[in-house]
């Protein structure tokens, strides 16, 4: 009869925060996340100078990129 013992000292919950903050990281880089991200920092009134409200946002950005 074989005995196996592991002591592992692996904190699956630091892994799975890294790896979203990586993730994340990767996200916001992109130039879509950005211009979304531009878009969304403006007021009300100035996309409405823009002549855009911010559900048209996402159109404005993906374009016909975006399938709903």
């Amino acid at each position: 009869m074989a005995d196996i013992t592991t002591n592992t000292t692996i904190n699956r919950g630091e892994f799975g925060k890294r790896l979203l903050a990586f993730v994340t990281h990767l996200a916001e880089m992109s130039p879509t996340y950005q211009k979304i991200s531009y878009y969304n920092s403006k007021s009300d009134a100035e996309l409405a100078e823009m002549g855009l409200t911010r559900k048209d946002i996402p159109a404005k950005v993906i374009g016909p990129r975006m399938y709903l």
